[in-house]
């Protein structure tokens, strides 16, 4: 749980039995509560409503739940306060990715360029591309959870947040630059578009250089 002199954030982790070690170090380093899934056994779509389960708190601005195969910025409480402090909308992804999924990086990945070369700190969009990093307000987890409950089961968590998202008018903003990046291992789950994750998973812009 992290404070600012204005926000109060709670974080969870979303945990693979394969990377328990990192998962653990990670919501240690964050304070963070774990949705652990030994072995596959809720599948990813489940596992990360179960994070959010685990990262609601009534007295709480914003919830955060990230993957365990994050690199996260320096000083990233610091910096995770600062983004949410200022984010334009209720849902917040920290994490733009470079390539996946294919036909919503590339043209994200321009407006972030562009964003950056004209010093703004956001690039909003009416579609959640990843769910590695994400922060939604904390009094709309609620609504999230009930609308996504049966899409987990066959749908990414991305996309059926981008459902939930869509059907209420949220937009979703990405911060200029990531603060977080991903590291890039090999990928856990069975992507529903069949293609091979073979190009680096990266952020577009990341806050500390790598």
């Amino acid at each position: 749980m992290s404070h600012d002199k204005s926000l109060l954030i709670t974080t969870s982790v979303v945990a693979h039995s394969a990377r328990k070690a990192a998962a653990f170090d990670l919501a240690i380093a964050l304070d963070a509560s774990v949705a652990y899934d030994f072995e596959g056994e809720f599948g990813p779509g489940v596992n990360h409503r179960r994070a959010w389960e685990l990262a609601q708190c009534p007295d709480a601005d914003w919830a955060v739940v990230i993957e365990d195969d994050v690199v996260l910025a320096d000083n990233f409480p610091d910096r995770l306060a600062e983004v949410l402090s200022s984010a334009p909308t209720p849902v917040v992804s920290l994490y733009a990715g470079l390539h996946f999924p294919r036909h919503l990086a590339p043209p994200l990945a321009g407006y972030i360029h562009a964003a950056a070369q004209r010093g703004e700190r956001w690039v909003q969009a009416s579609t959640l591309n990843h769910a590695v990093a994400v922060a939604i307000r904390q009094d709309l987890v609620d609504d999230m959870l009930d609308n996504i409950e049966l899409l987990v089961d066959y749908m990414p968590i991305d996309e059926a947040i981008t459902v939930w998202c869509q059907e209420r008018g949220h937009e979703v903003s990405y911060c200029v630059p990531s603060i977080v990046d991903h590291a890039d291992g090999p990928t856990l789950i069975d992507h529903p578009d069949g293609i091979e994750r073979d190009m680096p998973r990266r952020a577009v812009l990341f806050a500390d250089p790598r």
